[in-house]
Formats: structure tokens, C-alpha cells, sequence
């Protein structure tokens, strides 16, 4: 780059690529599209984006606005999947309206709703557990690796006396086998509870972002647009939707709301397996009905011509 105290400007030396007319019409147009573009959907519309996922491809859904009415110009919220215009990706999971699957999402949110009463049943637990989130957990995973740390010396061991020639080869290879084997068990054990201490964390993190949340709600003006709320409402339930053909096909919600659920599903079964149960009663009471008594009447010849 030249010094700018090197630069030196000469007016009118070279022509302009340009007129100035050209130029001051091109910003006027640009300032009018700046200030009286309409926007019709804006983000924020998607209060489940970064939440819905297709159960085909794993891919989120994004949201989109597309048109339903060319002679109106009526356009509506959709969610799709992630892999449309992706050359290499084959998914052929359909897209979504975004009134669908928000009346679906707010079905289960219901059924959590009417079953809160778990968590504060709970209560003590859920206060042992912020207290103490994974002190026992980390108890558990020093012993595991403890444990592997052995195993693998002991490998070693075996290998050295085999390569002097101290053992058979049948009997190294039949040590060897078992050794392995109690290793991947150990490492498999030492992932899942690494995975538990992480989502025990993360739990935590969940009870201050539902706590802040709920802070930003109160302090929210009641005339003003909570649409960001409802997003951070979302991730705070939700860890994933998965959609199917245009339905929910399966829910992976966040503790301790997935407890709530959990309760609010069984309490349905249970009235499905009651309603079924009292069907056939009800038929059987119908189509049971007494005898009435009949009048029964004799007649006999009459004298009479």
C-alpha cells in the first residue's frame, strides 16, 4: 500500500468509470430499499429453530417463508429440512407449516404443565443434586480408570513374558482376549459416566438459564414482543424435536421436564386402558335389555251364528 503522505491527488485527471447523476441516483435508489423494504417473517417468527431436527437425516429444520397465494402475494412460515439445495444429500422429509408443528409442540408442553407436581415432589432431591452434582459420579470415574490404568500395565506384563518365551502361545493369546475385553468394557464404562457428569452439569446450566429467563420474562413489558422469549423457552424444554412426514415422531426434553412428561404420559395410557376397558360394558349394558311381560289371551269358539 502507497504512504497516504506519498498520494497525491489531481482533479479532473482521470475520467470517471461513472457520471455523477449515475452515482447520486444509484444511492438514491439504495437509501429507499434500506428504509421502506417490507419484511413480512422476520427470525424471530421460528421460535423452534436450532430445536426441530429431520428424523431422515439428522439435519435441523430451518424456517422459511414461502408463498401460498401468488394472486395475493399471502406468504406463511414453514420449517424444511437443512439438506434441500445440498447436491449430495437425498432427504425427502416433507416440509412443515410453522402453526402444524407449533400446535403439536404446545400439546406436549401442555401435558408438562398439568404435571409440575413432580418436580416439587422432588424438590429435596433436585436440591441434593444442585448441591452435590456429581461428587459420587466423579468417585465412580476415578475408580474406573484406576482400574483401566491397571489393565493396561497388565497387558504389558503379559506381552514381555511372552516375548522371552515364559509362556505358550495358546495360553498368551487366551489372557490377552480377556484382558482386551475388560479393557473395552472399562472404557465404555468410564464414557458413560463421563457423558452422566457432563449432562449433571449441564443441568445445572439449565437452572440458571431457566432462572434467568424467568427474570427477563417479569422485567419484559407486557406491550412489548417476547418472540426472542419464547425461543429461549424452547431450548430451556426442549433438546430436540424430530419430525416425520410432518409429525412429531420423538421428543428429547430437558431434565426435569422430562420427568413431567414422562408422568402426564402415563397418566394418558392409563386413561386409554380405562376408556377401552369400560367400552365393552357400556355395549354390553345396551344391548342387554329384560323381557317385557306380554299379555297372553286365550280365545274359544264362539256359539253365536
Amino acid at each position: 500500500h502507497n504512504d497516504p503522505s506519498q498520494v497525491i491527488e489531481v482533479p479532473n485527471a482521470h475520467e470517471s468509470i461513472i457520471s455523477k447523476e449515475m452515482f447520486d441516483a444509484a444511492q438514491k435508489r439504495l437509501a429507499t430499499n434500506r428504509t421502506n423494504a417490507v419484511v413480512r417473517f422476520r427470525n424471530n417468527v421460528y421460535h423452534l429453530s436450532g430445536v426441530l431436527k429431520c428424523n431422515s437425516c439428522g439435519r435441523n429444520y430451518r424456517g422459511l417463508t414461502l408463498t401460498v397465494n401468488h394472486r395475493t402475494k399471502e406468504r406463511r412460515p414453514w420449517y424444511c429440512c437443512a439438506s434441500v439445495g445440498v447436491s449430495y444429500v437425498k432427504c425427502h422429509n416433507k416440509s412443515v407449516t410453522a402453526d402444524a408443528v407449533n400446535k403439536q409442540v404446545w400439546d406436549v408442553i401442555d401435558i408438562i404443565s398439568k404435571n409440575l407436581h413432580v418436580i416439587e415432589e422432588l424438590g429435596d432431591a433436585i436440591k441434593m443434586t444442585a448441591t452435590e452434582p456429581e461428587q459420587h459420579l466423579i468417585d465412580e470415574l476415578d475408580a474406573k480408570q484406576t482400574a483401566l490404568s491397571k489393565n493396561i500395565e497388565r497387558q504389558k506384563v503379559l506381552y514381555e513374558v511372552f516375548s522371552e518365551d515364559k509362556i505358550n502361545v495358546d495360553i498368551y493369546k487366551e489372557r490377552a482376549e480377556l484382558l482386551r475385553n475388560e479393557e473395552k468394557k472399562l472404557k465404555q464404562d468410564v464414557k458413560a459416566i463421563q457423558i452422566k457428569v457432563l449432562e449433571r452439569r449441564n443441568s445445572v446450566n439449565l437452572v440458571k438459564a431457566t432462572q434467568d429467563f424467568l427474570v427477563r420474562l417479569r422485567s419484559n413489558p407486557k406491550d412489548e414482543q417476547k418472540d426472542y422469549l419464547v425461543k429461549t423457552f424452547m431450548r430451556i424444554i426442549f433438546k430436540a424435536i424430530y419430525i416425520q412426514n410432518q409429525e412429531i415422531v420423538k421428543v428429547d426434553i430437558n431434565e426435569p421436564w422430562k420427568m413431567c412428561y414422562e408422568e402426564g404420559m402415563k397418566c394418558l395410557k392409563k386413561s386409554e386402558i380405562a376408556n377401552k376397558e369400560a367400552i365393552p360394558t357400556e355395549k354390553a349394558k345396551r344391548s342387554y335389555q329384560p323381557h317385557r311381560q306380554e299379555s297372553v289371551y286365550f280365545w274359544s269358539r264362539s256359539d253365536v251364528r
